[in-house]
């Protein structure tokens, strides 16, 4: 239920009815973070998990990163990052298709990072996802970034 249906909901109780849609939003953060604990990730224990994500597996649905690029400043602040993942089902799926699409919006965020999503396009005009990638920034350094690493890895041997 949304806060918006909430405050609809409450509205014609005489008790309830001063609360503010904010105050639900508000609410509902605080009840989420009792209940998930806090969801905010460190960049750094990000890093080093996708680090120790980097080996092929033999599941094929195992979720890798098939790249991953970083800069720390001198103050320990990233300047830059780029961590693109994938399934080895999902790779051999796009190595059947010609044409590639890639889509970047900040509406999809991870931790008010931009995600970019690429995938194939099929006769049908379906979109079958390949890669998700979190960045930084959307520049076209981190899509040159991506595309490369996708090239990497249908190349891959095993696959």
């Amino acid at each position: 239920m949304s806060p918006a249906d909430i405050v609809r909901h409450i509205q014609f109780d005489p008790i309830l009815e001063q609360i503010t849609i904010g105050q639900v939003y508000n609410l509902k953060a605080r009840y989420n973070q009792n209940i998930l604990g806090n969801v905010k990730v460190n960049l750094m224990e990000f890093i080093d998990i996708c680090e120790s994500m980097q080996s092929i597996p033999t599941d094929l649905d195992e979720v890798f990163v098939i790249g991953i690029s970083y800069k720390v400043n001198k103050n320990n602040k990233i300047k830059h990052l780029r961590v693109v993942f994938t399934t080895l089902r999902l790779l051999k799926l796009a190595m059947k298709n010609k044409l590639i699409a890639s889509d970047g919006t900040y509406k999809l965020n991870w931790n008010g990072l931009p995600v970019a999503l690429t995938g194939t396009v099929d006769m049908a005009k379906k979109f079958h996802p390949i890669v998700l990638m979190v960045t930084k920034r959307e520049k076209a350094k981190d899509y040159a970034f991506m595309f490369s690493t996708i090239v990497c890895k249908m190349n891959y041997e095993k696959l």
